[in-house]
C-alpha cells in the first residue's frame, strides 16, 4: 500500500531559550572582554513530531523534537562551537566564549555538526524534499549579534527563539457527492490524487533580512517534483525537461471512493512556493481520472491567489510552516462531460467555486474549501 505524507503539522512553536553567562573572577570591566569563558543553555518547548509516514488520518501528536544540532557562530563567521543533542534537551552549560555572536539550530535532522563549519555554509545549505518524507526538519537562527550584559561580575545574554518547520503541510479532504458516480463505465471515474509543482529543494536558513527558504538557483532535476509525468498532449504550464523529476510514490496516491463516510483524507509535505501565476508553476493539488469518453479529466486546486475563491483570501503561494487544509467537494453530474473537471490541471478551473476559511495555528493552519 502506498504511503502518503500523513502528519499533522499543527505545532511548530518550539521555543529555544538560550542563555550565555561569562564569569570574570577579577573586577568586571564595564564592557564584556573578548574571549571570556561563557556557557550556553538551551531549553526547547517541544512541538511533537513523528518520524514516519503513515496511511489514514494525520496523527494529532506529530510534533516532538527528536534531536537538534546547535551551531554557535563567532565574530569571524566560524561555527566555533557545535554540539548535537538527542531528544528535546535541555542543553546545559555548553562551554563557549564571549566571541559568540549568532546561534543556528537544526532540529529532527540527526547529527548535522560535521556538515557545517561556518555561518556562510549554514545559510547556503539546501535540503532535498525526500528527507522530509520521514522527519519534520525545523530550523531557527538569531538575526542579530548577541549582546552580553553584566550582572554582578557575570556577563550573560538570553535569546528566545521559535523553531519553524522547513516544509509546509497540505491536508486534503475529498467529499465526493457527484451525481451518478458509480466507479463504473458511463461516468467520470477518479483514480488518483496527486501533487504537481512541488519545489524539489529548500534552504535551511533564510539569511539576514530574508524570510523565504526558496533557493536562488537549483541543481539539475531538483527544481520541481511532480506526482505524474506530463502526458502526450502537453499541458499549458509545465516545467521544461531537466527542471523536474517525477515522484509517483510520495506525491501521488490512489483515490478510493468512500460511500460511508463520503470523505477521504490525504496528506502531503512540501516546500514553499511563491508562484502567483499559473505560468510560474504554483503548487497544485489535483484529483485525476477519466471522463465518460475515457479521456483524462482533472479537478485541480491551485495554491495561488488567482484561484477561484468564494470567500477568504490567499495572498501568495505556499509558505513554510503553514498547514493548508483543503476540502474538495465534488457536486457535478458524473454522467455528463467531465463532471465539472477540466482537461488541463495546470490551468485554473474558472467555473468552479472555492470556499476559503483562513485560520492560523502554531504550524499556522490555512483552511481551504473547493466545490466542483
Amino acid at each position: 500500500m502506498r504511503s502518503l505524507f500523513k502528519h499533522s503539522v499543527t505545532a511548530m512553536a518550539a521555543v529555544a531559550v538560550m542563555g550565555f553567562t561569562s564569569c570574570n573572577k577579577e573586577n568586571a570591566p564595564e564592557h564584556p572582554a573578548e574571549g571570556h569563558k561563557a556557557v550556553l543553555n538551551i531549553t526547547l518547548n517541544n512541538p511533537a513530531m513523528k518520524e514516519t509516514r503513515v496511511a489514514g488520518a494525520a496523527p494529532i501528536n506529530d510534533n516532538t523534537v527528536q534531536n537538534f544540532s546547535v551551531f554557535v557562530i563567532d565574530e569571524n563567521g566560524d561555527a566555533t562551537w557545535k554540539t548535537h543533542v538527542i531528544g528535546s534537551g535541555p542543553l546545559t552549560d555548553f562551554e563557549v566564549t564571549t566571541h559568540a555572536k549568532r546561534i543556528y539550530i537544526i532540529a529532527n535532522a540527526g547529527d548535522q555538526t560535521a556538515n557545517y563549519d561556518t555561518r556562510a555554509e549554514l545559510e547556503a545549505a539546501k535540503i532535498d524534499l525526500a528527507p522530509t518524507y520521514a522527519t519534520r526538519w525545523a530550523t531557527v537562527n538569531t538575526v542579530a549579534d548577541l549582546s552580553f550584559t553584566q550582572s554582578g561580575g557575570v556577563w550573560s545574554v538570553t535569546a528566545n527563539l521559535t523553531l519553524q518547520f522547513v516544509a509546509a503541510r497540505i491536508t486534503v479532504k475529498v467529499d465526493n457527492q457527484m451525481t451518478g458516480y458509480t466507479k463504473a463505465g458511463g461516468t467520470v471515474i477518479i483514480t488518483d490524487i496527486m501533487l504537481l509543482n512541488a519545489r524539489g529543494q529548500s534552504k535551511l536558513f533564510p539569511g539576514d533580512g530574508l524570510s523565504s527558504l526558496i533557493p536562488a538557483a537549483y541543481d539539475t532535476n531538483k527544481k520541481y517534483l511532480e506526482g505524474m509525468a506530463e502526458p502526450a498532449t502537453p499541458f499549458a504550464n509545465y516545467p521544461a525537461n531537466g527542471e523536474f523529476t517525477v515522484d509517483a510514490t510520495n506525491l501521488k496516491n490512489d483515490y478510493t471512493f468512500m460511500v460511508t463516510p463520503t470523505t477521504s483524507d490525504f496528506y502531503f509535505y512540501v516546500y514553499e512556493n511563491d508562484a502567483t501565476m499559473a505560468e510560474t508553476f504554483p503548487t497544485i493539488i489535483t484529483l485525476a481520472g477519466v471522463n465518460v469518453n475515457g479521456d483524462p479529466v482533472y479537478f485541480p486546486v491551485h495554491l495561488a491567489p488567482y484561484e477561484t475563491w468564494k470567500s477568504g483570501t490567499l495572498s501568495g503561494g505556499l509558505v513554510r510552516g503553514y498547514s493548508y487544509d483543503l476540502k474538495i467537494t465534488l457536486t457535478g453530474d458524473a454522467t455528463i462531460g467531465n463532471g465539472g473537471g477540466v482537461e488541463d490541471p495546470t490551468l485554473p478551473d474558472l467555473n468552479a467555486t472555492l470556499d476559503v476559511t483562513l485560520t492560523i495555528a502554531d504550524w499556522q493552519a490555512t483552511k481551504l474549501e473547493k466545490e466542483f
